[in-house]
C-alpha cells in the first residue's frame, strides 16, 4: 500500500543513492553540470504535509536566510556576473536543497545506517564507471571528448587523467576520501575481503584524483577515528602497508604518485599557481566588499573565491552572514539534547561516519566551492537526524498525565 510515509522515504532514498552518481544519469538536454538527484529536490513540499508546529518552526527559521539569498541573486542577475555563475539557479538550488534536507530529517524514521549504505552503493557504481573510463582512456578505447560526456570537467593533471566520473576531480576526491574513511570503520568492525577490495579501489581512486584538499580531509579524519575507534587503531598498520603497496603498484605502471605529491607541495606559492590565484581572488574580494559591506556584492558574484566562508561574506555581506550564523546558532540551541546525545555516541558507527562527513565538508570549504555539493547536504541530513529525532524520542518518553479517577 502506498502511503505518504513510504513516498517520503522513497524520495530520501533516491536523494541519497543518486547523489554520488553526479551527472552520470543526467539526460543530455539538461545543462552539463546538472546532477540527476537534483530532479527530486522540487518535491520537498511532500515532507511538509504532516509536520507538527515544532517541525514547521525549523523550516521557517531557515526561510529568512534563503529568501535573502534569492533576493541577492536577483540583483546579481541584473548586473554582469562571472561565467557559469547562474545566480538565480544557484539560489533556487540552495533553497530547494535546504528545505528538502530539513523536511527529510523531520520525516525519516528509518535506520541511519541504511542511508549510509545506500550512499556507498551509489558511490561504488560511480567508482566502477570511473575505472571503466580511466582504463578505456589509457587503452585508447575512449577519447577525452567521450570521457567529458560522463564528467563535469575532464582534466589532465601531472600528465595523468584525473579520476572524476560524474563530477569535478576535486569534488570526487573529497567524496572518495569520505567513503574511504567510512569503509575503514566498517572494515574495523568486521574484516571482510570484499570490504578490503573496496578500500583498495577507493584509495587508488582518491590518489588518481590528485586532490590535496581531500587528502588533508582524510588525514584529519584518520586522526579523529584513531582517537574514538579502537577498531580503526588496530588496522592502522595494515592500512599503512596497503598504502605503501598501492604506491608501489602505481609506480610500476608509470604513475609515480610520490613525485606528484611532492610536485604539488612545491607548486604551492602565495604568488603563483592555484594558491596564488586564490589569495589574489580573496584579496580582491575584500576590496570589493568595502563597497557593499552591509549587503555584499550579490549571491553568485564571487563563485571563484574557492573558499565558502569568504565567498558567503563577499556575496552576502555582514547582514547575510549574520542571518546564517543566527539561524545555525538558534537551531543548535533549540536542540541541545540531540547535540549532546550525538557527541556522547561517538563510539557508534553512524555518529562516527556523520562526524567524518562534517569534517570533509568543513575542511573542503576552505579551499573549494562546495556550497551546492551533495556531500554537504548529505552530512547536514545525517547530523539533523540526530538533532531532531533525539528531541522527538525525548518527548515520546514523557508519559501523559492520567486525570482519570477510580470510582469505587
Amino acid at each position: 500500500m502506498i502511503t505518504l510515509s513510504r513516498v517520503q522515504n522513497a524520495f530520501v532514498y533516491a536523494f541519497v543513492f543518486f547523489g554520488p552518481l553526479g551527472t552520470l544519469l543526467t539526460p543530455g538536454f539538461l545543462p552539463y553540470a546538472f546532477r540527476f538527484y537534483q530532479l527530486f529536490l522540487p518535491f520537498f513540499p511532500l515532507f511538509f504535509l504532516r509536520l507538527v508546529p515544532s517541525q514547521w518552526k525549523i523550516a521557517l527559521t531557515a526561510i529568512p536566510f534563503l529568501l535573502y539569498c534569492m533576493v541577492s541573486a536577483f540583483f546579481t542577475h541584473q548586473n554582469p556576473y562571472p561565467e557559469d555563475a547562474y545566480p538565480l539557479f544557484r539560489s533556487f538550488l540552495l533553497f530547494t536543497q535546504t528545505l528538502f534536507v530539513i523536511g527529510a530529517a523531520c520525516c525519516y524514521q528509518g535506520p541511519k545506517i541504511r542511508l549510509i549504505k545506500l550512499y556507498l552503493a551509489g558511490y561504488l557504481i560511480s567508482l566502477a564507471v570511473g575505472y571503466l573510463l580511466f582504463l578505456g582512456y589509457y587503452t585508447h578505447i575512449f577519447s577525452l571528448e567521450t570521457i567529458q560526456r560522463f564528467s563535469v570537467e575532464a582534466q589532465i593533471g601531472w600528465s595523468l587523467l584525473r579520476f572524476s566520473p560524474g563530477t569535478y576531480p576535486n569534488e570526487y576526491g573529497n567524496i572518495s576520501s569520505f567513503v574511504l574513511a567510512t569503509l575503514l570503520i566498517f572494515f574495523g568492525k568486521k574484516r571482510r575481503f570484499l570490504s578490503f577490495v573496496m578500500i583498495f579501489l577507493t584509495f587508488v581512486a582518491l590518489l588518481l584524483t590528485t586532490t590535496r584538499a581531500a587528502q588533508l580531509s582524510f588525514f584529519v579524519s584518520l586522526i579523529y577515528l584513531s582517537v574514538v575507534s579502537k577498531e580503526v587503531r588496530k588496522i592502522l598498520l595494515t592500512l599503512f602497508l596497503v598504502g605503501c603497496a598501492t604506491l608501489f603498484i602505481l609506480k610500476s605502471y608509470s604513475v609515480n604518485y610520490l613525485n606528484i605529491f611532492i610536485g604539488g607541495l612545491k607548486a604551492i606559492s602565495f604568488t603563483t599557481g592555484t594558491t596564488g590565484e586564490r589569495i589574489a581572488t580573496w584579496t580582491q574580494g575584500f576590496y570589493n566588499l568595502n563597497e557593499a559591506l552591509f549587503f555584499g556584492n550579490g549571491f553568485g558574484s564571487e563563485i571563484f573565491s574557492h573558499n565558502i566562508y569568504f565567498e558567503l561574506l563577499f556575496e552576502l555581506g555582514i547582514l547575510g552572514v549574520t542571518l546564517l550564523i543566527g539561524q545555525i546558532a538558534y537551531h543548535l540551541l533549540t536542540h541541545l539534547s540531540g547535540l549532546k546525545s550525538f557527541w556522547q555516541r561517538q563510539k557508534e558507527v553512524a555518529p562516527q561516519i556523520t562526524t567524518i562527513a562534517l569534517i570533509h565538508v568543513a575542511l573542503f570549504a576552505l579551499t573549494n566551492h562546495n556550497l551546492h555539493h551533495h556531500l554537504t547536504f548529505f552530512s547536514i541530513l545525517l547530523f539533523n537526524l540526530y538533532l531532531l529525532n533525539e528531541k522527538a524520542s525525548y518527548f515520546s518518553r514523557i508519559k501523559a498525565p492520567n486525570f482519570s479517577r477510580k470510582t469505587s
